[in-house]
């Protein structure tokens, strides 16, 4: 697989915006692109539109009062319920059976449009993009486990799992999850704080590596981690995985080059002999090229 270098740099540059300014439909549908070099990102961000547009015409249609916005006076309840109805029941929108689950297709927006379905990450996109259409402010939310919804409006704070058909998680439940990762001990971060749009495409691209890995797709891989770190420039573990695949696939001087990048920006690296190792491997596969 080789990079699609427009999709590439269109990606750079929204990467250059402000953080809040990130148009994550935008961003995730360019991450596609490289996999579908012929993508429309403008033809997939109008049907995203035209979903929360059709949402939007339903609820008004229905609404007795008129003239006051998307929905009418429909309570947040009252719009959540029609959100779930709307994708899940007439459009369909599901997570993989188990066997599909690590599909990379599940990664990429235009095909959770195409096929409705998803990982939680991507039909939390879509719920998020949808249910603004109608009002509803929510935000992507990087637990433990996978990946949630938080409504971020004035009213009480509800988590939704949109891979669940947009259902409440209980604090109860968000706690026994968090308990199973972290033990009672204090998590290291909170894993209730809405993600920002880095940290939103960054779990997007590494659910996308995973899935490349799984089916051995190591060119894939190699360009996802491309992606990671433009994502995130300090995420030096991904350096070393990308020199590490470099090693597989036979670009040797790369390799070498990667990893020793790694350890120079993570001198004290716990895994730093056996890193050193990889590179003198490549240093004598080098060798035996020339």
């Amino acid at each position: 697989m080789k990079p699609a270098p427009a999709a590439r740099a269109a990606l750079d540059r929204l990467l250059r915006l402000p953080e809040p300014e990130i148009p994550l439909a935008e961003a995730a549908l360019l991450i596609a692109q490289e996999e579908y070099p012929e993508l429309d990102v403008r033809a997939y961000l109008a049907r995203l539109t035209a979903l929360g547009h059709q949402l939007a015409r339903a609820l008004s249609t229905y609404s007795q009062t008129e003239g006051t916005g998307p929905g009418g006076t429909w309570t947040r309840s009252e719009r959540l319920r029609a959100l779930r109805n709307f994708l899940y029941g007439e459009h369909g929108f599901h997570g993989p059976r188990d066997e599909e689950f690590f599909d990379p297709r599940n990664s990429f927006l235009n095909d959770v449009l195409d096929r409705r379905t998803g990982l939680p990450i991507t039909l939390a996109l879509v719920f998020i993009e949808v249910g603004r259409a109608i009002g509803l402010e929510l935000a992507g939310v990087n637990f433990p486990g996978h990946f949630l919804v938080k409504t971020i409006d004035d009213g009480p704070e509800l988590l939704l799992d949109p891979f669940n058909r947009g259902r409440e998680v209980t604090w109860v439940e968000a706690i026994d999850r968090i308990e199973k990762v972290n033990g009672k001990k204090e998590p290291p971060e909170d894993y209730t704080e809405a993600v920002t749009p880095r940290r939103f495409l960054f779990r997007l691209l590494a659910n996308l590596k995973a899935a490349y890995l799984r089916e051995e797709k190591f060119e894939e891989a190699i360009a996802t981690i491309d992606r990671l770190l433009m994502v995130h420039p300090t995420a030096h573990w991904e350096r070393r995985d990308r020199g590490l695949l470099l090693l597989k696939t036979g670009a040797y001087h790369r390799a070498g080059a990667e990893l020793e990048a790694y350890l120079e920006a993570v001198p004290g690296a716990d895994d730093r002999e056996s890193v050193e190792r990889r590179i003198e491997q490549a240093r004598q596969l080098a060798a035996q090229l020339n």
